[in-house]
């Protein structure tokens, strides 16, 4: 039953897409808006930056802690054996 309800809709849906024809003045004019839309939402003004150094150091951290929680318990291990 339930495959037979995914079969339907897959149907349709290639149906629908097959039938679909972008139109390309609607696509420009909406282009156009939003280049001349002044308010800029995602836009700050300037170019992006590079992330803040703090966050190699929090990088920088991790990795020395994982490799001494690696180092500890392999000492554990061979004082143990």
């Amino acid at each position: 039953m339930r495959r037979d309800v995914y079969d339907e809709l897959r149907a349709r849906l290639h149906e629908a897409a097959e039938g679909h024809e972008p139109g390309r003045e609607r696509i420009l004019a909406r282009i156009e808006r939003g280049m001349a839309d002044g308010s800029g939402q995602n836009r700050t003004g300037r170019r992006a930056t590079r992330p803040p150094a703090r966050s190699w150091v929090r990088v920088v951290t991790a990795t020395v802690a994982v490799v001494g929680v690696l180092v500890l318990g392999g000492y554990a291990v061979t004082s143990a054996v």
